[in-house]
């Protein structure tokens, strides 16, 4: 992990900028490893199939980290080190698009139609994540063009090392900063549905906390993911000369491994599926359409002979005997009238609750 001041082309520095260490790399592979196991599992279990691209981005993590032991046993094969780097840097963009996505569905769930509108949300609520997906795409395709630039420089001998370097770090810094403005933006917009969803609160579902405590878990993995991004967008603003982020392996694992690692072990803790509706996990975006979502208070009918809503069961309260005398209730007469309320907090005789 020593910093290497003068790389040449038969070492590991030559293409990482210091003498990469194996065993962390193995280290590295071997914990990233595990976390797709674990997720690969956790998937399956709560069948949150709507994560796929969360698994996608772990997959390229791992097979990110496996590669780099073989670019650190073989310095000299360039496909390797450029393949480390491309898979290392974009795994996290699929990462915070399950974010994305997460997010788009919670909104859903526990907002009225009236309050899905940008005016309460600062964003369209039916293309929140398709938007926010489609500028971190953006990001991607930059990264992509400044990593085969840096594989197309490594063969060209009129070029020194600086030089190779120079035009695929300026694109990479143009990717991070993108990368970063649409992470805050979204962090912001998240921050702005967690204030006016206290709005309608009537409308929160059973359990709120839990819901808030998803949202909140949600927020934070876009903060740690930024802070990610911020590190790799300093590691090359200095293009010429030293730039300690960049010539030192343990800032690398320090400010990008440890916090994608992060990231996963608390999404595995507070995994969305877990606290999503079963109908809020499916790939499909069946729970957008008219009629099959959760009803908001004013989209409930109070008509006694409509068919109970779904998700919700309708209970008859009879009220208690009234004692008419004579050792006779009004109960003993007549079963009494009953009363319908589609709501378990409204101060009436009657309630409905979710399932």
């Amino acid at each position: 992990m020593t910093n290497s001041t003068a790389p040449t082309a038969t070492t590991s520095s030559s293409m990482f900028g210091y003498d990469a260490s194996m065993p962390m790399a193995w280290i590295g592979g071997v914990i990233m490893s595990v976390v797709f196991l674990v997720h690969l599992f956790q998937v399956f279990y709560y069948k949150g199939y709507y994560l796929y691209l969360l698994m996608f981005g772990i997959v390229l993590e791992v097979f990110g980290y496996w590669t780099r032991v073989v670019a650190i046993k073989q310095p000299d094969n360039v496909g390797a080190v450029a393949m480390t780097y491309l898979l290392i840097t974009v795994a996290p963009s699929f990462i915070a698009a399950a974010a994305y996505m997460t997010h788009g569905r919670i909104i859903y769930w526990v907002s009225p139609q009236e309050k899905r509108t940008v005016r309460h949300i600062w964003a369209p609520a039916r293309w929140i994540t398709a938007t926010f997906i489609s500028l971190d795409l953006f990001a991607f395709f930059i990264s992509c063009i400044g990593i085969f630039v840096f594989i197309g420089n490594q063969a060209k001998s009129d070029l020194n090392d600086g030089q190779k370097r120079e035009i695929p770090y300026q694109v990479l810094k143009v990717a991070f900063f993108w990368q970063i403005a649409v992470f805050f933006i979204f962090t912001i917009v998240s921050f702005r549905f967690m204030f006016s969803s206290k709005s309608f609160k009537y409308d929160w579902p059973n359990g709120s906390l839990a819901w808030r405590k998803l949202a909140w878990t949600n927020i934070g993995t876009m903060f740690i993911i930024t802070l990610r991004s911020l590190f790799r967008c300093l590691s090359f603003t200095i293009n010429r000369g030293d730039n300690y982020l960049r010539d030192h392996e343990w800032t690398f694992y320090v400010f990008d491994f440890i916090p994608v690692v992060a990231v996963l072990i608390l999404l595995s803790l507070i995994h969305p599926a877990d606290n999503l509706p079963n109908e809020y996990c499916t790939i499909r975006h069946g729970y957008k359409k008219e009629g099959s979502k959760l009803p908001s208070i004013k989209e409930v009918s109070e008509d006694d002979d409509d068919e109970p809503v779904a998700g919700y069961k309708k209970v008859t309260l009879v009220p208690p005997p009234i004692n008419t005398g004579a050792g006779r209730s009004q109960a003993e007469d007549s079963p009494g009238p009953t009363f319908n309320d589609p709501w378990a907090h409204r101060p009436t005789p009657t309630a409905e609750t979710r399932f």
